[in-house]
Parts: C-alpha cells; sequence; structure tokens
C-alpha cells in the first residue's frame, strides 16, 4: 500500500493553509492543469485546493498570510486610472472598486452638504457633485456607492480599502456595498465666498459657461453644479472690493462682504477676551484696527465686527462667516445688527512684544515717527500695540529681541542681561536678599539694586544673579545653570524682574 501525502510536507507540519484553517492540498489539479502552490486564476485572491483534484471534488478556500490586492498608494496616481475633469484645476482619478459594510469604511456625506440633496440614484453628475462636496471640505479621497450615494472623509486615504478589492462596481458609481474611490488633484480655479468650488463649464438656461458670469445677476456668480438649470446652486464669485488696507508694515485687511449672524455665532465672540477689547465697544475708537490686532495676536486669518464695533474671529472664521447667508445690513464698515462686516487679513507680523502680541510698525510717538522698534530711557525697545499714533496710556510692550547693554557694575566688571524667567517657591536661583549688609532692607525701594546684587555674587564667585519683583536679590554657584529651570516669562519690567519673574544677568571680569 503506497499512501501520497498531498497536505503536508515531510515533518508533518502544513506547508499552507486556507483562512478556514484547512490544508492547502499541494499539488493540485484544476481545469486539467497542475498547481505547486496559491494561485489567483478566475478569482480575485489567491486560493487553492484542500485535495488533490479540484475539478472532481471542488474543495477549496482563500489562501491565508497572502495579500489579498496590492497596496495602492492614494497619493500617487495610479497607471490607467479613471480620469474625471471636476472643474478647471481640479481632477479625480480612480484608485478602484473596494467594498464596504454596514460599519463605513469611509463615512458619508449625504444631507451633509447642498450639493448632496435628493434621490443619489437620480443625482446628474453624482461623482462631480461628491468630489466637489469633499474639496469644499478640504479632503482628497471620495467614494461613490450605489449609482451615486457619496462618502468621503479626512482620513479616507488610510480607511478605503479596510474591507479589500471588490467587482461589483459599475460606471464609475460604486454598486450595492462597493465603494468606486477616487483621489482629487490639484485645485479650484475659483472659489465662491461661501467656500465651495465654481465648476466650470456650467450650463445656465441652456447657455454654457466657462467662467464667472453676471447674466441677470449685478456681481458675479458660478454655478456650483456643472448643470444650474437642474440643481439650482450657485455662489457669488469673489471680486476686487474695497482695496486692502495696512494696519501695520507688513499686514493688510481686506473686507470680504457682510454676512448674517444669529445667536448660535457663525464666528466665536472675542469680546472681554483682550485689553484691546473693553468697555463699552460702541464707543471703541479704530474699533476695526483693534478687533484685527487681536486676530492677528491670536493666528487668526479672518475676523468681523458687528453693530458698531463688536469683534468676532476664531480659527475657522474663513470657513463658518457665511454659514447664515449674505447680508444688507451693515454699516460704516463696522457691521450692523445681527450683520458681520468681515475682513481677511494678508501677510505676517514684523516684529512682536515679549509678551507676543504683534507691534503696529509704523507709528507716531511724540510727533516722530517711528519704522522699527523706539527705545526706552533705560535704552529697551518699545511698541505699540493697538495704534499707529501712540498715546499715553495705550497698549504697549517691550520688543522682542532687542539686545540690552552690559551694566557696568566697577572697572573691570561687567553684567550683561540673559533674559526673563520664571519662578517658583522652590526657587530656580537661591535666594540671598537680607543674609548680607549690601542687600538689606526693603528690596523695592533699594537704590541701583542690580548693581549691589551683582556686587554679592561677585563678591564668592558666581557666574549668574537674577533680580526679582523690582530687587529682591538671588544668586548661587549653580545659577548659571538652573536660571531656565521654570522657562521663560514676560513679566519682567525695568530689567528688575517682576512677580514670580527673574530678570537674569551673568557676570564678565574680576
Amino acid at each position: 500500500l503506497i499512501l501520497t501525502v498531498f497536505c503536508c510536507d515531510l515533518k508533518g507540519t502544513c506547508a499552507r493553509r486556507t483562512t478556514s484553517r484547512y490544508c492547502c492540498s499541494f499539488p493540485f489539479i484544476y481545469k486539467g492543469r497542475r498547481y505547486h502552490r496559491c494561485t489567483r486564476r478566475n478569482h480575485k485572491r489567491p486560493w487553492c485546493a484542500t485535495t488533490p483534484n479540484y475539478d472532481r471534488d471542488k474543495k477549496w478556500g482563500n489562501c491565508a498570510g497572502l495579500l489579498t490586492f496590492k497596496p495602492v498608494k492614494p497619493v500617487i496616481r495610479p497607471p490607467k486610472a479613471k480620469v474625471i475633469q471636476v472643474t478647471v484645476g481640479l481632477k479625480a482619478y480612480g484608485i478602484g472598486c473596494y467594498r464596504d459594510t454596514g460599519r463605513r469604511a469611509i463615512p458619508t456625506l449625504e444631507r451633509r452638504s447642498r450639493l448632496l440633496k435628493g434621490n443619489y440614484r437620480r443625482r446628474a453628475g453624482a461623482i462631480r457633485n461628491c468630489a466637489l462636496a469633499a474639496a469644499r471640505r478640504g479632503y482628497k479621497v471620495f467614494a461613490i456607492q450605489h449609482g451615486g450615494w457619496c462618502a468621503s472623509a479626512r482620513y479616507a486615504y488610510r480607511t478605503y480599502r479596510k474591507y479589500g478589492k471588490s467587482n461589483r462596481c459599475r460606471n464609475g458609481k460604486g454598486g450595492p456595498w462597493a465603494n468606486d474611490v477616487y483621489v482629487l488633484r490639484g485645485s479650484c480655479r475659483v472659489k465662491s465666498t461661501n467656500g465651495y468650488c465654481c465648476s466650470f463649464p456650467f450650463v445656465y438656461r441652456g447657455r454654457r459657461y466657462t467662467g464667472c458670469t453676471r447674466t441677470n445677476s449685478r456681481r458675479p456668480w458660478c454655478s456650483l453644479t456643472g448643470n444650474y438649470d437642474k440643481d439650482k446652486q450657485y455662489g457669488w464669485c469673489p471680486t476686487r472690493g474695497a482695496r486692502p488696507v495696512k494696519i501695520t508694515s507688513s499686514i493688510s485687511i481686506q473686507r470680504i462682504g457682510c454676512f448674517k449672524d444669529s445667536p448660535r455665532r457663525a464666528i466665536p465672540i472675542l469680546e472681554g477676551k483682550s485689553k484691546l477689547l473693553q468697555g463699552n465697544y460702541k464707543r471703541r475708537k479704530i474699533a476695526i484696527r483693534k478687533c484685527a490686532m487681536v486676530a492677528v495676536n491670536r493666528g487668526y486669518n479672518t475676523f468681523s465686527v458687528q453693530d458698531g464695533g463688536q469683534c468676532f474671529s476664531g480659527p475657522r472664521a474663513q470657513y463658518t462667516f457665511a454659514k447664515y447667508g449674505r447680508s444688507n445690513r451693515c454699516r460704516g464698515g463696522k457691521g450692523g445688527p445681527w450683520a458681520n462686516d468681515v475682513y481677511r487679513l494678508t501677510g505676517r507680523c514684523q516684529r512682536r512684544t515679549t509678551s507676543g502680541k504683534c507691534c503696529v510698525l509704523p507709528f507716531v510717538y511724540r510727533g516722530r515717527r517711528y519704522n522699527n522698534c523706539a527705545r526706552s530711557k533705560r535704552g529697551r525697545p518699545w511698541c505699540p500695540t493697538a495704534s499707529s499714533v501712540y498715546k499715553r496710556n495705550q497698549p504697549w510692550g517691550y520688543c522682542r529681541g532687542g539686545k540690552r547693554q552690559p551694566i557696568r557694575v566697577t572697572v573691570g566688571v561687567r553684567v550683561k542681561p540673559i533674559g526673563c524667567f520664571k519662578d517658583t517657591g522652590r526657587r530656580a536661583i537661591p535666594g540671598v536678599d537680607g543674609r548680607y549688609p549690601i542687600v538689606k532692607g526693603y528690596y523695592r525701594k533699594r537704590k541701583e539694586a542690580i548693581k549691589r546684587c551683582a556686587l554679592v555674587a561677585l563678591r564668592f564667585g558666581y557666574r549668574a544673579f537674577a533680580v526679582q519683583h523690582q530687587g529682591w536679590c538671588a544668586t548661587g554657584p549653580r545659577a548659571h545653570v538652573t536660571y531656565g529651570k521654570y522657562g521663560r516669562s514676560n513679566r519682567c519690567r525695568n530689567g528688575k524682574g517682576g512677580p514670580w519673574a527673574n530678570d537674569v544677568y551673568r557676570v564678565y571680569g574680576e
């Protein structure tokens, strides 16, 4: 009796298993041909027979441990991919067909965009509309399923192949539980004021338009879909409007337009969150400039003024300002009741203060024009942070990066300022105030507090010292190492520190 071993190797272990844990039978016969390994013949996934003769027994399984499809990078255009011109400058490249389940590989956009209304199976230009809805949100990968159903998300490029390949897609619009997946390349040539891509070319009253038009409108507009006559979706094209106005030498503002607001704000309110935005906003001078400076200091690029001076801005203001549509109630560039005058900021801050506020440059002080930070009597550079004409008691700050001059303590000995640093109850530098005759008494009334503290450090050969809260002295043998223990601070004043803030100095000479 001769036994032929098909499913196992000489050691008695399985050479390859199926996903259901059966042994593959190598070699096996399929359609008269002998196979010594898993095959993809007539099947999307690698498979094998579990008996020596598939033609006779019809026993098989998918091979375990093998990739079911070749990985596709969504950021690279696949070869021979289906290409769809979405609009001028924006194309969609087909990646392939992938399975889906009730636990979606890509979340849906249905009813979350004005472009995706009604029965998706009857939607004209379904691929194009889905692409435009995804582009509006800044997504790069989207999918069409079951003839028009649209899906996209921020991380769709990671999850689209979650359930493997499918062969049920038809006409580029997917199939039942099958996603036709696309990658967007390029960018819109023109965006409407509410952030949607203009769809060029588009049809309006039977005529084809390849750009914005003023037909039957005082303002230039465009269709958001390929056929305005069917979808009735449009947006206003951006216009030059008012010229940009410079608020500093490097930052400009440009008015976008007037837009409605509601108690559920389109843009978050900033009132009371800055020293520049205190008091009755209706009586606020240079309200637009102050609101702009607060937005700049917070890193925002869009802001609005409402009801004569009320200030609004936020990290997503550029996307949400048109949430409730246009308004005609704005007056004087300062909005109106429940109406926002919206502005866009361009440029970058040239100089900042030690507290991070943007300097208003150039500025006028006592009749003199300054194109850069001015120097105080003590030689420290400063600038205004609100108005270009500085008056007493207006917001200002010391300029960041300004170099302070070394201080002469005695013959051959100078101290050079290092910077302002935080302190706590567990001191970064040990306190010596009151321990020696030269630093006794009430430190806030002490004359030449910096020089006195320097002399204490010099006496013991210490390389660094600090002055805190306008005179309190600290130094030690490791002061030059530990002074930055708690990080930088912006609370120092006049070179004598501040509350829990050390003005640190280094000693040079002997």
